[in-house]
């Protein structure tokens, strides 16, 4: 658990996408969430700081889930099908630059009853 922690402790790797994430580290969330989202913010909007297209990924207990990016409002949104254990949980998404920089953005969250 302490190596989980300190690995997402090192928050947003990646110099020129900032990721933030809809939920905080610890949160409590319902069993009946179905959606997590993040928003990417790019730092520097050049031509060679933009987002690669297709490098969204997020991850959920080591398991790599399917996402979708809509461009226009920055957002990685996951959604889930099937409820989620009733215990902690990890959650990262993943996004890199045209340039191949990657940022991450890890956090603990534990599913109520």
């Amino acid at each position: 658990m302490k190596k989980v922690e300190q690995k997402s402790n090192n928050k947003n790797t990646g110099k020129f996408l900032i990721i933030k994430l809809c939920i905080k580290m610890g949160e409590k969330i319902s069993a009946n969430n179905k959606e997590f989202t993040a928003i990417i913010n790019i730092i520097k909007n050049t031509k060679r700081y933009k987002l690669k297209k297709g490098s969204e990924r997020v991850i959920i207990d080591g398991i790599e889930v399917g996402c979708q990016y809509n461009s226009k409002t920055n957002e990685i949104c996951v959604k889930f099908y099937e409820k989620l254990d009733y215990y902690f949980h990890v959650i990262t998404f993943l996004a890199k630059t045209t340039n191949g920089k990657e940022s991450r953005e890890t956090i603990l969250f534990y599913v109520n009853k």
